[in-house]
């Protein structure tokens, strides 16, 4: 069944304002609404552009149940549940019947068959409807801001998943402030290898971070345990839509194992100093004061069995550790934005938000603890983000303002998606981008202008809770 398209936004809250105002929701709240106010439907740890989505599902649900469900004597509910009132031990059943408290309307309903998921998880987390606990845990939703590691071999090998483009196709080798990555497997064939390669695209670096992520979640900052994670974990966690029958499409779990290939594929060394007289847990009695390490970027310690999915034999899971070099190198972190990862990887406007997004976390990670407003130039963040190629392709074409356009476009939907908190070119920076235009200094003038973005509250507060990054000596 296809998806239905969302209304626009004034659309969706004047949807909403029109269920608010017809239940006990505050005055204030319906006047703000029809003023054309949506930030007072902001959810903390949401978007924006999120949390009205999440609004309007919501409300929608009690739409449903209003004209489609069937409701429910208070003689109906007993029979379902027993004498008396409804513990919370039988809230279990009632909802795997269908069978809600629908708080807006007062009363239990019987929702109909094909209630939509999306609808009745906002409810729940809006408490617009009564929910189990276990369901009420999963409508909060994995939180939106998750922790990666920020130092440079975490940042040079989150740049070099993006793609091939980077890379030597011809050495399968990747190197970039003195981090080398190189590409291969004992027993792969460089042909095999360099095809694999050439598939790398940014929902590499999706599984990367994710594994990065539940690896800290999973340890603590001095102890980096090893995880096991599945085919279809990483799959939801990268918003791949469930199959309508149940479960991941066979499709979507062939991309993550393809992904975790490339992975477990990947070599790094680097040359790190470490503590004067640091004993190594693989280097026993010696004592370094720097080390040049060449080691895997993850180890897959095991696999489990393997299942057929679209004629491939895939691992039903795989148990990971990152390699040595991230226990030696001095640890620095940064926010990774759960509405990022979930964006697809099949559409330019997607692939630079995520990207952008990506340099801009580690930008909030290494540099904006104080609060302050970073400057970064455009030159520095699209060569971070590694969409240098792409602006110089479309201005090659004679689609240069398609790159001033998109670069401004994508900073505005990171503004949406709570990844900075505001951005503007330089003043006089952008007084020498208006005096170049249309000329050929207008390309330069504008790489060289400086961009002052604005970190978020959401953003510092979670830092605030992580110890601060020592570069190394």
């Amino acid at each position: 069944m296809p998806r239905t398209k969302l209304p626009d936004v004034l659309e969706m809250a004047a949807f909403v304002r029109g269920w608010l105002a017809s239940t006990t929701a505050s005055d204030d709240l319906v006047r703000a609404l029809e003023a054309g106010d949506v930030t007072v439907l902001k959810l903390g740890g949401l978007a924006l552009d999120e949390s009205l989505k999440l609004h309007y599902h919501a409300w929608k649900l009690v739409e449903l149940a209003s004209e489609r469900g069937r409701r429910l004597s208070s003689s109906d509910v007993r029979e379902l549940v027993g004498r008396g009132d409804v513990p919370s031990a039988r809230l279990e059943d009632l909802w795997k019947a269908r069978v809600v408290l629908v708080r807006p309307l007062g009363t239990y309903v019987h929702l109909p068959p094909r209630t939509p998921a999306t609808g009745l998880k906002a409810a729940a987390r809006l408490g617009l409807v009564d929910a189990p606990h276990s369901e009420r845990q999963s409508a909060e939703d994995a939180p939106d801001i998750r922790f990666v590691l920020a130092n440079t071999p975490s940042q040079e090998i989150d740049r070099a998943t993006r793609g091939s483009d980077a890379w030597n196709t011809d050495t399968l080798a990747y190197e970039r402030s003195g981090v080398l990555i190189t590409y291969g497997e004992d027993g792969v064939p460089i042909d095999v290898a360099r095809a694999e390669l050439s598939e790398m695209d940014p929902r590499t670096s999706d599984v990367w971070r994710l594994l990065v992520a539940k690896t800290l979640e999973s340890g603590t900052d001095d102890e980096l345990v090893a995880i096991t994670v599945q085919p279809g974990e990483l799959a939801l966690a990268m918003g791949f839509k469930k199959h309508p029958k149940g479960g991941v499409r066979g499709e979507d779990l062939v991309k993550c194992a393809d992904a975790m290939t490339r992975l477990e594929r990947l070599w790094l060394r680097v040359t790190v100093d470490v503590t004067p007289g640091t004993m190594l847990p693989d280097m026993p009695g010696e004592r370094v004061a720097s080390l040049e390490t060449e080691t895997k970027v993850i180890h897959v310690i095991r696999r489990g069995s393997a299942r057929t999915v679209d004629g491939r034999r895939i691992p039903r899971y795989w148990q990971v550790a990152l390699g040595s070099w991230a226990k030696v190198w001095p640890k620095a972190f940064a926010p990774l934005f759960r509405s990022l990862v979930e964006l697809p990887a099949n559409n330019a406007t997607s692939v630079w938000a995520k990207q952008i997004g990506a340099e801009l976390a580690f930008l909030w990670g290494l540099r904006a603890r104080s609060g302050e407003a970073q400057r970064v130039t455009v030159r520095e963040l699209l060569s971070n983000a590694m969409l240098l190629a792409d602006v110089e392709k479309l201005r090659a074409r004679g689609e240069l303002s398609v790159a001033v356009e998109r670069f401004a476009r994508t900073l505005d939907s990171l503004l949406e998606r709570g990844v900075h908190a505001g951005w503007s070119y330089d003043k006089s920076d952008f007084e020498r981008m208006t005096a170049a235009e249309r000329t050929r200094r207008f390309f330069d003038a504008w790489l060289g202008a400086s961009v002052i973005v604005v970190p978020p509250a959401a953003v510092l507060h979670a830092l605030a809770g992580r110890p601060p990054f020592v570069p190394p000596r």
